[in-house]
């Protein structure tokens, strides 16, 4: 093996790990990220809302005294169902803008680092 072959080997070896060390900043940044995300559900124009985060645990139930007082029980399963329904929607958004950018942003670091040997 030549001495150019060597050296091309071990730039494509440090370019490598230079893109492993982008990618797992990145990803920590990511993490912390989504670790932070929360977004609220709502169902009957507010009457009921539900808050989760970006595990998808509930947060939060609010359900207005009215939905009670006025609503059988299978409209007060409908409009929880619809309120986790909606959080979950918004949160799949949220979590997409998170990550989209996260790879853009990965995308255009690595083109960096290899646009600089």
């Amino acid at each position: 093996m030549g001495l150019d072959n060597r050296i091309g080997k071990l730039l494509g070896a440090v370019s490598g790990l230079q893109d492993l060390v982008v990618g797992g900043r990145l990803a920590g940044r990511v993490k912390e990220a989504l670790g932070s995300l929360e977004t609220t559900g709502e169902a009957g124009a507010g009457l009921v809302k539900i808050s989760i985060n970006a595990s998808y645990e509930v947060l939060n139930v609010e359900i207005a005294d009215i939905v009670f007082e006025e609503s059988n029980k299978e409209v007060v399963e409908q409009l929880v169902a619809s309120a986790m329904t909606d959080a979950s929607r918004r949160m799949a958004e949220s979590i997409n803008r998170v990550t989209s950018s996260a790879m853009e942003e990965l995308v255009a670091g690595i083109a960096e680092g290899k646009g600089d040997s």
